[in-house]
């Protein structure tokens, strides 16, 4: 508000520094990631389509959600997922394994109807709209993280299952 001059401001560059300590990391064990494999769920639910978007990540080496969510069918070639990274604009190329072309051939009767996206969330957003993008992925991830915690229950886990273990 210009009330106080930026060379008296506390925070910043060789000013006070505000340290959070770095969070430990908790993971799933094999057992309970084949617990949710193995989940007997309604293919109408939203549990079901929760776990297909959270084990497709997982099959593919934890991909970030927004990745996931943006993922398009011409990013499918000859068994391979070739996508840019969202965080750090890497581009990648992982062998697509067989339990997630499983996954891929649940959706891919919906490629025309979901406008090219694997997952229907950016269906008719402005993929130029940045804010728009963004604004869906975060309200995506935020519904993909209450299913997920319906299913570590139903699966008996007890820990805290998100979009990002």
């Amino acid at each position: 508000e210009g009330i106080i001059d930026n060379k008296n401001y506390p925070f910043g560059k060789d000013k006070i520094q505000i340290k959070f300590p770095e969070s430990i990391k908790i993971g799933l064990t094999q057992d309970e990631v084949l617990a949710i494999e193995q989940l007997e769920l309604d293919p109408s639910s939203k549990e079901w389509y929760t776990r297909n978007v959270w084990l497709l990540s997982f099959y593919l080496a934890g991909i970030r959600v927004a990745d996931v969510l943006e993922m398009k069918w011409k990013d499918v070639q000859e068994g391979r997922l070739r996508y840019q990274m969202n965080k750090n604009q890497k581009v990648v190329s992982l062998k697509i394994p067989e339990k997630a072309l499983t996954i891929f051939s649940y959706y891919e009767p919906y490629k025309v109807l979901n406008g090219g996206y694997i997952f229907p969330e950016l269906k008719g957003v402005d993929e130029k709209d940045s804010k728009a993008v963004l604004a869906v992925i975060r309200n995506a991830n935020k519904k993909l993280n209450k299913y997920l915690k319906r299913i570590a229950k139903l699966a008996k886990i007890n820990k805290n299952v998100t979009m990002h273990i």
